[in-house]
């Protein structure tokens, strides 16, 4: 169940209708079967999938209002990122998570204000309230999290492995490393983008976690933090 202290609604802001496909249109649904049939994905990843966006079909089609805007915001976003080819089997986790938890918030969970953040009472991870775009995993505040985590000592280092347990298959693999996306538009950003300050936190909260824990972990997280290493600063290097 979704945890956070009922807000009053913001003003609710009127999603674009979707398209309608043409035909040879990529959709949501051909991209994953496309990547099924490559062997991108296994069939049991397509069927989680592939069910996920249908539950949230579904969901759009009894919500009313506010509620219906923001599902149906965040079902427009993933039909753009397959419209444009950008459907990459790394970004399926982060993408379909999004679409998970704003089908669990928008039919289970209170209206919000503009910026308000909330979680999960199954999850580590910290999402944010952006109207007219549903729910986001919140990077930076996820990533901000976890140095707190850090900060706070032995006693919260299990915590920080829950987290980062999450977060680290969300990441997308881009510029030969990994990298955390956003997927809504924000300050110009068109989705998927990404910044140095939320990436530049995940370095070190990454480090932090491997700094922090022992054998099995720690090999895992010094080989994630090389690789994220080299993609933030490949990301830095094309926006000098």
């Amino acid at each position: 169940m979704p945890a956070v202290t009922p807000a009053p609604a913001a003003a609710a802001v009127t999603a674009a209708s979707k398209p309608k496909p043409k035909a040879n249109e990529r959709t949501v649904r051909t991209e994953l079967v496309r990547l099924r049939n490559s062997r991108a994905i296994t069939s049991t990843q397509y069927r989680l999938y592939n069910g996920s966006f249908s539950a949230a079909l579904a969901s759009e089609k009894r919500l009313h209002g506010t509620r219906k805007t923001e599902l149906t915001a965040v079902v427009e976003y993933l039909y753009n990122i397959a419209a444009s080819g950008g459907l990459w089997p790394s970004r399926l986790p982060a993408l379909f998570e999004t679409l998970d938890r704003n089908r669990q918030w928008w039919t289970t969970g209170p209206l919000l204000v503009s910026g308000q953040r909330v979680e999960f009472s199954d999850s580590e991870l910290v999402w944010q309230y952006y109207p007219g775009q549903g729910i986001e995993l919140q990077v930076l505040g996820t990533f901000g999290k976890a140095d707190g985590l850090y900060t706070a000592g032995s006693a919260a280092y299990p915590q920080l492995v829950d987290l980062l347990s999450e977060m680290i298959p969300l990441a997308a693999k881009r510029g030969g490393g990994l990298t955390w996306e956003y997927y809504f538009k924000f300050d110009g950003g068109i989705p998927p983008w990404t910044s140095a300050m939320s990436q530049g936190t995940g370095l070190e909260a990454l480090t932090r976690a491997y700094l922090a824990t022992h054998a099995p972990v720690a090999p895992l997280l010094a080989v994630l933090v090389l690789l994220f290493a080299y993609g933030f600063l490949r990301f830095l290097a094309q926006t000098v």
